[in-house]
């Protein structure tokens, strides 16, 4: 069995209707018109061999009374019927019913006495030649690295799959509550001086954090509030972008800034451009949740291991080359916070934890309400940098798939495909024309800040030619 940490706990007890806690793909894939039909039955037989060396293949099993954490046990298999099934063709048609498709898709919950995935093939889209997958994992078993991971293991760097890990004959037995029981308190038992040592070293961290928050340097934009509100529905809009790797580190080299600058440069423009049509462009800057992975070697692969971060995105400033120089500012001051706050975070579990987290997430009932600081999500997560396959066919996009929490009403993540930067935007969509310009504003952003920069270089090759 594998034990789920407090913070892997945390993604279950946190779900609700409006926000269920998964991860998700929506690839497409270069699939031939004639192989069409039979590609539902080549996904099933590619996972079958594949699932083995994932961590997709278990289930939740809980502590009788909440003495120890929850964990994950090992199956030998499972029904590939339930786990991957086909979608009505009537449901892809267009690109715009795929997209709404996906996005009462994600507001399904995963049952995680089952293995905690599903996959949904559509073998016919307005593409003849392409089919898709959308995958979701539950974000208890990974954060975004981890499950970028996951479809590592599912694909292949060529067309031909490999096929070569050891499969799995039995399933695991769970041991009786009384054996459950006496293993975890020789654990608690032996890590209480881990514990100990975890305790002195968030102390010291809080007493570091409280001083930092003393320091004007290290003042925070503080979350405006907008005519939207913090209440989160069912309805979603969910759009897609691709753009290429080639033009944002173009002009991080131009303007001294990483590829996460420039894109939340560009956020913050296509935000500005949202919100100015919808006449709630407040006069502070949005806030964003995004996060930073806090992930070492001797974490492994899977689980969450992530630290906040809550930069402004410089909506209130018209220039985008003020904004950059803004946003890369707020994101120093989150970069050393985050260095503080990493080590108040790993925390083993305690005797009874389980069951106390349990009830305390029972009490929390507020819909309205903000988990912490932000307007939006914005998340910028690695992905493949070169070309992969699944059964033989070519990945063609890895566009993520986000979920909305904590009350913020919009989450556009980033994902990497080889020379691509595949972008999926989920919105709590209250007004669904201006929800799908959301690309169009993103583009426009991207120009709007390539013109600047193109600008900015011409002025300095002036300068040096009168010098």
């Amino acid at each position: 069995m594998r034990s789920i940490r407090p913070d892997d706990d945390i993604m279950i007890l946190a779900e609700k209707d409006t926000c269920p806690f998964h991860i998700g793909a929506y690839q497409r894939y270069q699939v031939p018109a004639a192989e069409r039909p039979g590609f539902l039955a080549r996904v099933r037989e590619h996972f079958a061999k594949r699932l083995p060396a994932t961590p997709l293949l278990c289930r939740l099993v809980e502590h009788p009374d909440g003495f120890d954490s929850s964990q994950w046990l090992e199956l030998a298999s499972c029904d590939l019927d339930y786990h991957i099934t086909a979608v009505d063709p009537a449901e892809t048609r267009t690109w715009p019913a795929v997209d709404d498709f996906i996005g009462r898709c994600t507001l399904e919950r995963l049952d995680l006495s089952r293995p905690p995935f599903r996959v949904y093939v559509m073998s016919e889209l307005p593409d003849p030649d392409q089919c898709a997958l959308l995958i979701k994992v539950h974000h208890a078993v990974a954060d975004g690295i981890g499950f970028q991971t996951i479809v590592t293991l599912l694909t292949d760097p060529t067309p031909k799959p490999s096929y070569g890990q050891p499969k799995r004959t039995l399933d695991e037995t769970p041991p009786t509550a009384a054996e459950w029981t006496a293993a975890a308190e020789a654990r608690f038992a032996a890590e209480a001086p881990l514990r100990e040592q975890q305790a002195a070293t968030r102390k010291a961290a809080e007493e570091a954090l409280a001083a930092l928050r003393t320091d004007p340097a290290m003042k925070r934009a503080k979350t405006p509030q907008l005519k939207l509100g913090n209440q989160i529905t069912t309805a979603r809009t969910y759009s897609t972008l691709s753009l290429p790797l080639a033009r944002f580190r173009a002009l991080g080299k131009t303007l001294g800034a990483t590829v996460n600058d420039i894109f939340l440069t560009v956020c913050g423009g296509a935000l500005r451009s949202y919100l100015l049509a919808l006449d709630d462009l407040p006069e502070e800057p949005l806030v964003v949740n995004s996060a930073r992975s806090l992930r070492q070697p001797e974490h492994g692969d899977f689980g969450n291991r992530i630290v906040a971060l809550n930069p402004h995105i410089g909506t209130h400033l018209s220039n985008p080359l003020d904004r950059l120089r803004a946003i890369q500012q707020a994101m120093a001051v989150e970069l050393k916070r985050s260095d503080i706050v990493k080590l108040t975070l790993d925390r083993m579990e305690t005797p009874y934890g389980a069951s106390k987290r349990k009830q305390g997430f029972a009490k929390y009932a507020d819909t309205t309400g903000r988990a912490m600081p932000g307007n939006i999500t914005v998340a910028n997560v690695p992905g493949p940098a070169e070309p992969r396959y699944l059964a033989g066919y070519r990945q063609l996009t890895n566009f993520p798939t986000p979920i909305l929490e904590g009350g913020r009403f919009l989450n556009i993540t980033l994902r990497r495909n080889a020379d691509m930067l595949d972008a999926g935007i989920m919105v709590n969509s209250r007004h669904p024309v201006e929800d799908r310009r959301l690309g169009e504003y993103l583009e426009a952003a991207l120009g709007e800040l390539e013109q600047a920069a193109a600008g900015l270089q011409k002025q300095f090759q002036q300068q040096s030619q009168q010098q």
